[in-house]
């Protein structure tokens, strides 16, 4: 007989089901149980406070998963099969780059005097500064061009299908859920905290990092998938349960 199963090539020859939203039954496990460690670890650390703050046990792991993300994307990246998954790797791993870097404070480090141009403030005042030097101005300027460059072009190109949304496209949903944890965080420390909820910021401070850590992870498990099973390998799978998404993007060629 037959099997009509819908496989991958995956790497080392394993075929693997690609069946959409299968992934979601396992994902909803994720929430209590970080949730559970991480009350074992307020429990045991001797600073509760501490355990979330800046530099925190959780702040290393987020900053962690964010390089165990990049890691994997710079390797999809490399054993990409077709220069659209290379393109959709890259653009996956300037994001990741973007994030570390921000983890860092490197921006804190560009804004300062310590930095490669002394005396810049990444402000429109000094943008429009006569006063200043133009050789930074088109240094930076140049900088910001490329970048955005490297963040628009490629999806593009990338296209994307959109059936992937509604048939669970585990790594693409991955990525939409990262944004959304990891923005519900943001909003709820810098946006609603600073004593608009709680008297005691540091109860939405932890509440934040929790997030953030759920989307960091989903943000690591989405990059991992991408190494996995690269963009056009999931197309295909999805091609052979018999609805091509190509359909959907004006009918471009997997390859």
């Amino acid at each position: 007989m037959t099997n009509t199963t819908p496989t991958t090539e995956g790497t080392g020859g394993a075929t693997e089901n690609l069946a959409g939203w299968g992934w979601v039954k396992r994902a909803i496990f994720v929430p209590p149980i970080v949730a559970a460690i991480l009350g074992i670890g307020y429990f045991i650390h001797p600073d509760p406070i501490e355990f979330h703050a800046e530099g925190g046990p959780i702040e290393w792991t987020q900053f962690g998963l964010w390089g165990l993300a990049a890691i994997f994307l710079f390797l999809a990246t490399k054993r990409a099969p077709t220069l659209r998954d290379r393109m959709n790797a890259g653009w996956y791993a300037t994001l990741i780059t973007l994030a570390i870097f921000r983890e860092l404070d490197f921006h804190q480090w560009l804004n300062s005097d310590r930095g490669p141009f002394p005396g810049v403030h990444f402000r429109t005042r000094w943008l429009i500064d006569a006063s200043q030097p133009l050789g930074p101005k088109i240094v930076l300027g140049a900088f910001f061009v490329i970048l955005m460059l490297l963040l628009t072009v490629p999806p593009l190109f990338i296209r994307t299908p959109i059936r992937f949304f509604w048939r669970g496209d585990a790594a693409t949903w991955l990525f939409i859920l990262a944004i959304g944890l990891m923005g519900f965080g943001y909003m709820l420390d810098d946006i609603l905290g600073r004593g608009l909820l709680f008297e005691n910021d540091e109860i939405l401070q932890g509440v934040e990092e929790y997030f953030e850590l759920l989307g960091v992870m989903a943000m690591a498990c989405s990059a991992f998938i991408t190494f996995r099973k690269p963009l056009t390998t999931r197309i295909r799978a999805m091609k052979a349960q018999g609805e091509s998404p190509c359909a959907s993007t004006m009918g471009e060629n997997v390859e």
